[in-house]
């Protein structure tokens, strides 16, 4: 698939929700969603990185109502993922296959939570004993230091 013929897959879809049948506009008002660009881009960047295997999951063989409701699937399946696990999706797609909508939610919830100002990437290295040792004699080499500064005043 071509990267402009998957952009205008993208775009078609994009404008069929936005002239939204009455069925397809009474769910919305009851189901929380991820906004309709959000999942074009998605799925454009889907296209563009599996090509006629993204295409087939997609929208290869699908009527235009069921593509519409493959679009609306992922909307509502990815409805409350942040803007930061969704980019964590996006770079941790599996190699070999395009993911289906649960399995692309299920990798963005694996971006690690966010503690204080850092986000934890990878566990802490462990500290040798001698490490450690070291450490801790250098801990109470400052603290003598402060403590004779603070005597002496």
């Amino acid at each position: 698939m071509e990267i402009i013929k998957a952009g205008e897959v993208a775009k078609e879809l994009v404008k069929g929700i936005s002239n939204n049948s009455k069925k397809y506009q009474r769910t919305t008002q009851k189901i929380k969603r991820l906004d309709k660009e959000r999942i074009a881009r998605i799925h454009l960047k889907l296209l563009i990185a599996y090509g006629k295997k993204a295409e087939e999951l997609l929208v290869k063989n699908k009527s235009r109502e069921d593509e519409l409701l493959a679009f609306d699937f992922w909307s509502t399946e990815l409805a409350g993922l942040s803007d930061e696990q969704i980019i964590y999706g996006l770079d941790n797609l599996p190699e070999t296959f395009p993911p289906t909508a649960m399995e692309f939610k299920k990798i963005c919830r694996q971006k690690p939570k966010r503690q204080g100002i850092h986000t934890l990437l990878i566990s802490a290295p462990t500290e040798t004993d001698e490490q450690k040792k070291q450490r801790l004699e250098r801990g109470k080499a400052e603290m003598k230091k402060i403590k004779q500064k603070l005597g002496s005043k």
